[in-house]
């Protein structure tokens, strides 16, 4: 095995640190994996990852399904029998990425890889257990996933719906500070119609007000879209804390 240098050594332990997988290491640096092996060890999760997940309505739980339902996407590739779960974050978003990783880890106690393709970044494991948890929350049609996704029911904590709600805004939201206006923005787009009315019962029932119109372009999907009232902006960063928000300094 060839010595490599100090400074792709460096590059090696940093990318693994930001949760990089060996496989796009040894692409990116131009390694073997056994060099990448000698450097970084085997990582032992796989070995102790759960063949089942605990069932529970939590407010983590509701944001992780919001996360998956916004930018989430799943494939069974029959060929090495191997069940895919990724959630796509743009690349001018690191800290959400990281953000993200962190809180799949946490919740699931297993290890999430990155990779990443032309235009994003994934953060990504193999579970067939995992890839069938996520039946058990949403619903949707797996070749048109976007625009069919909702929740399976409706009949579920506040705490899990204020998760799922952070989850959706953090992915297919916008929060932005309109500095001519002097206010803050808050606007959500969704391609799946029974989403659109899932969302519509939650912010009602948590009392925020909001307007609500769809968009069809002879290009695009039908798109169903909500700009909350400026009256409801404040409540709703102070009870939903989406992560968009802390760069605005909330």
């Amino acid at each position: 095995m060839n010595k490599i240098s100090v400074e792709k050594l460096q590059k090696i332990k940093y990318l693994s640190r930001r949760g990089f997988s060996k496989r796009t290491i040894c692409r990116d640096l131009k390694i073997s994996k056994n060099t990448a092996i000698k450097y970084l060890g085997v990582d032992p999760s796989y070995k102790k990852s759960p063949t089942k997940f605990q069932i529970s309505y939590t407010k983590q739980t509701g944001e992780i399904m919001g996360i998956f339902a916004g930018d989430g996407s799943q494939y069974f590739y029959p060929k090495n029998y191997q069940y895919t779960i990724n959630v796509h974050v743009g690349k001018v978003n690191n800290d959400y990425l990281l953000y993200v990783k962190q809180l799949f880890e946490k919740h699931f106690q297993r290890k999430f890889h990155i990779s990443e393709d032309a235009h994003t970044f994934r953060v990504r494991t193999y579970s067939k257990a995992l890839f069938e948890y996520f039946s058990h929350f949403l619903d949707y049609d797996s070749t048109s996933k976007h625009s069919t996704v909702k929740l399976k029911i409706m009949d579920v904590s506040k705490s899990f719906k204020r998760g799922f709600v952070k989850g959706l805004f953090d992915t297919d939201g916008s929060i932005l500070y309109k500095k001519k206006e002097n206010r803050i923005r808050i606007s959500f787009n969704t391609t799946s119609e029974g989403l659109a009315r899932q969302v519509k019962t939650i912010l009602v029932d948590f009392g925020y007000s909001y307007s609500y119109y769809s968009q069809q372009h002879k290009k695009w999907k039908k798109r169903y879209c909500f700009q909350l009232h400026q009256e409801s902006v404040t409540r709703f960063l102070k009870d939903i804390r989406p992560f968009k928000a802390e760069r605005l300094g909330w």
